[in-house]
Formats: structure tokens, sequence, C-alpha cells
């Protein structure tokens, strides 16, 4: 057997090892403490995920049918309302902002607080833009109206007798 040398490193190299060692040590342990991927990277970022959101809209979809609240369309529907609007936020032209206007016209769409819950859900989580993370669409209209247009979605939804409020 031959006599093995380690090859020699510079201190860059030396430094990345390092960090690159921390990184997967602080990666493990995280995933090792919540048990999985999905949670941990969830309490890090603090994003809600698809599945958080179906949980929770699910629920009050459950409770505001048991009042007699139904859905006022097909849950293909919402699929389609939820396309829109990521498509009025997410725009792949840097030049043309977001398209309040359609936002505002799918809003007064929302008869109910089951509509708005079946948008969210319908919604889900989707990529930001110009991110690698993703949101859902509270996090979208934050992300893209500013105060006073955020007003107006409530208002509108105020308006309509819809409790939720983004």
């Amino acid at each position: 057997m031959k006599n093995f040398k380690l090859p020699k490193y510079t201190k860059e190299q030396k430094t990345t090892i390092a960090i690159t060692a921390a990184v997967g040590i602080a990666a493990y342990l995280m995933f090792k403490k919540s048990g999985s991927l999905l949670s941990s990277v969830k309490k890090f970022t603090g994003q809600a995920t698809t599945e958080d959101i179906n949980k929770s809209t699910t629920e009050d979809i459950k409770i505001l049918n048991k009042q007699g609240i139904k859905p006022t369309y097909y849950a293909s529907q919402y699929v389609q309302f939820a396309d829109k609007l990521y498509n009025a936020m997410i725009t792949s032209n840097p030049f043309q902002g977001t398209d309040e206007e359609a936002i505002y016209s799918v809003m007064r769409l929302m008869k109910n607080d089951v509509d708005i819950n079946m948008l969210v859900k319908a919604f889900g989580t989707r990529r930001m833009e110009f991110s690698l993370k993703g949101g859902g669409l509270a996090a979208f209209l934050q992300d893209d109206l500013d105060s006073k247009e955020m007003a107006i979605v409530n208002k509108i939804l105020s308006n309509n007798k819809i409790n939720y409020r983004f």
C-alpha cells in the first residue's frame, strides 16, 4: 500500500470547506430537530406551505358550510381566478407593474367568506417574482400592493359582507 498524502489547501479553500461544513451541520440539526425538511424550511423562512393553507382554509370552509354558507362558483373557477391574480402580479416585463384593476375585479366576484377561502386555497403557494421563495395569496398581495391598494381590496371584501381581510 502506497503512502497517501492529503492535498494542501489554500486559505480560501479551507474557508470554503469550513463554511460548507457549518451550513451542512446547521441544516442537519434543523432537520433532526423538526423531523422533516418541509417544516424546517417553514420554520426557517416563516412561510406558509400549501399544506398549511389547505388545512386552514378547509377547516374554515367546513365551519362556514355548517352555517349554511356555500361557494358561489365551481372549484375550477377559483383556480381560474387564482391564475388571473397571479398573472396580474407576476410579469415577464419589468416595466409593466401590477395590474391592480384585475385584482379588484376578481375580489368583486367574491360574494362570501367561503368564496375567499376557496380562492386562497386555489392560489396555494406560488413562486414570488424575482425570488426563490414562495408565498400564498396574502403574501403576494402584501408584496405587490401598497397600503392604499390593500385598503381598496379589503374595502371590496367588506362591501361584499366578507369578514376575511388581507
